[in-house]
């Protein structure tokens, strides 16, 4: 009976994977202005490592007007090992590397717009990363920001966010030489988690799992007949 009760506890450790709880971390939705696109930089400072789920929410829209047209456009969300202000981030998409893309739709009434890039990222702790979230839109519009007076930072236990500029859109490219604007605040959130994801089960631990629970239950019935 002590073996089986074993052999069930083991199994249930390999079969069920961990739970991690997601959190968001969330700047404004105050809206104000917009661009092209925003940058910031993102840091885990916690004690272990994080990883960006891949969903966001993001406010889109064409500025500080009520009544501003949808918009609409594929969101592009960039990072880089270093920071947004290092030399030539603002003007070359050289160093960057695009997590995803999703496409979106807004009113452009301030409402965050939550969008998946299907894609995570694993940070350590301490590590510090730049950000670039971009619109391409095909309508009148960009990525809401606010107006700040100057660097402004957001953070919680585990990351904080330093923000920011924002970056001038003339074309369907990004970092086109449009402009960068000093002391925007991206309106948005990201979601994160603590730790690592969980690894997916090899589909052997799986087989493992049934030939064992098939185990068991044929030995309670020799048990039983005997």
């Amino acid at each position: 009976m002590k073996r089986s009760l074993i052999c069930v506890a083991v199994l249930a450790l390999l079969l069920v994977p961990a739970l991690a709880s997601a959190t968001l971390i969330t700047t404004t939705n105050a809206g104000g202005n917009n661009n092209g696109g925003a940058m910031f930089d993102l840091t885990d400072i916690s004690a272990g490592p994080i990883t960006l789920t891949g969903l966001f929410k993001g406010v889109f829209g064409g500025g500080a007007f009520s009544t501003d047209p949808v918009t609409s456009g594929t969101v592009e969300v960039y990072y880089r090992i270093g920071s947004y202000t290092d030399s030539g981030a603002q003007s070359s998409l050289a160093g960057w590397t695009l997590l995803g893309s999703a496409a979106v739709s807004s009113t452009g009434d301030n409402t965050p717009i939550s969008f998946d890039v299907a894609n995570s990222l694993a940070l350590a702790s301490g590590e510090t990363i730049g950000m670039f979230v971009y619109l391409d839109s095909s309508t009148l519009g960009g990525v809401k920001v606010t107006n700040a007076s100057g660097p402004t930072t957001y953070s919680d236990a585990f990351v904080q966010l330093a923000l920011g500029v924002s970056i001038g859109d003339t074309g369907s490219t990004p970092l086109n030489g449009a402009g960068v604007f000093g002391n925007r605040i991206w309106n948005g959130s990201i979601d994160y988690q603590a730790g690592a994801l969980p690894v997916p089960l090899p589909g052997a631990v799986w087989l493992l799992g049934s030939g064992l629970l098939g185990l068991l239950g044929l030995r309670r019935r020799k048990v039983s007949q005997a």
